[in-house]
């Protein structure tokens, strides 16, 4: 049934019009009659058919009180997890730094130190390098130190390199 038209048509027999009233009232039994209900079935409330009805409501309520408990103690579970992970993760971390070497600050100036005993390559690391230049010294470099031999494109690389820093300084 409509609620919302039986609503207002009741409101209609408050009217001071007596056709008003007559015509909501008609309306009224109309209505009544379509829906398949009785006046009964409208005034009085509804009873509970079987027992499960009865306790229906506390069931649900028991029931979605447990689900949500289960799933906060869920959510209590993975936040352990994930602090045990980022404890886990921040261990490795440590442990990686101490491992690893300093990295040395790129734009700082590099003090000139011998350290591959060949005068042409430990003056190009100890002098202002473009970063592609760098890169191909400190492998020049750690390619003397370990055989003490340079190839002749390996020299040929740190004699331009040499020449372009004296036209630049």
């Amino acid at each position: 049934m409509e609620r919302e038209r039986l609503a207002k048509l009741l409101g209609l027999l408050a009217s001071d019009q007596e056709g008003e009233v007559q015509a909501a009232a008609r309306a009224i039994t109309r209505l009544v009659r379509d829906s398949g209900l009785s006046w009964d079935d409208l005034l009085l409330a509804p009873k509970p058919h079987r027992w499960t009805e009865v306790i229906g409501f506390p069931a649900l309520y028991t029931s979605e009180l447990r689900r949500r408990m289960e799933a906060e103690r869920q959510m209590a579970w993975w936040r352990q997890v994930a602090e045990g992970q980022r404890h886990t993760i921040e261990a490795l971390k440590s442990r990686l730094e101490a491992a690893s070497p300093p990295v040395p600050d790129a734009t700082a100036p590099r003090a000139a130190c011998v350290e591959t005993g060949n005068r042409q390559i430990d003056g190009l690391l100890a002098a202002e390098l473009s970063e592609d230049q760098r890169i191909r010294v400190e492998a020049i470099a750690s390619w003397f130190r370990r055989t003490g031999t340079l190839t002749r494109t390996e020299q040929e690389d740190l004699d331009r390199f040499s020449e372009q820093l004296s036209v630049a300084a």
